[in-house]
């Protein structure tokens, strides 16, 4: 599922290994500057976690056209962009959802260092008591603006530049 993405070895290696364990984790954070991949990254491993037990190719075709009901995507919003309580509390009740195709349910909160205190700590309890078949992952090119408080329940991922190693190859 990584193999279109080039460099960051070790978050693909580590993204697969716990995707074919089953552990990926309820709440990750891909880390790591404007560019490395973070969103690329995200959705492979969405399509990896809920194309796993899908020998039909299911999912995967509702995954390539955007339509499924199993991956929820949080953009900030507004003229601010900045998340909104509104669209944090809607995120806290849909991760209490079972998945409705998939054996997982995907939700990938983009720059997430760009919600207000007060939508950070709507999603405490979520953090806190994660649903089990939910994988939460947020992307930040600012971790350290996140509430310590959700810092401390991710699983931080880190992604790097490009290096001239990987361009080289790429070329």
């Amino acid at each position: 599922m990584f193999d279109h993405i080039i460099g960051n070895q070790k978050a693909k290696d580590y993204l697969t290994h716990t995707a074919h364990r089953g552990k990926a984790g309820n709440s990750l954070l891909f880390a790591g500057p404007d560019g490395v991949g973070k969103s690329l990254f995200a959705d492979a491993f969405a399509k990896l976690l809920l194309c796993q037990d899908d020998p039909k190719g299911i999912n995967r075709h509702k995954i390539e056209s955007g339509n499924h009901p199993d991956i929820r995507v949080y953009r900030p919003e507004g003229k601010i962009g900045m998340h909104s309580i509104a669209s944090m509390r809607q995120f806290s009740e849909e991760v209490y959802m079972a998945p409705f195709e998939a054996r997982w349910k995907v939700f990938i909160v983009h720059e997430a260092d760009r919600m207000l205190p007060y939508s950070s700590n709507a999603l405490l309890k979520t953090f806190e008591e994660p649903a089990q078949d939910t994988v939460i992952i947020l992307l930040s090119s600012s971790p350290s603006s996140l509430l310590p408080t959700v810092l401390s329940r991710c699983r931080p991922i880190y992604f790097q530049p490009l290096s001239e190693q990987d361009i080289a190859s790429y070329i």
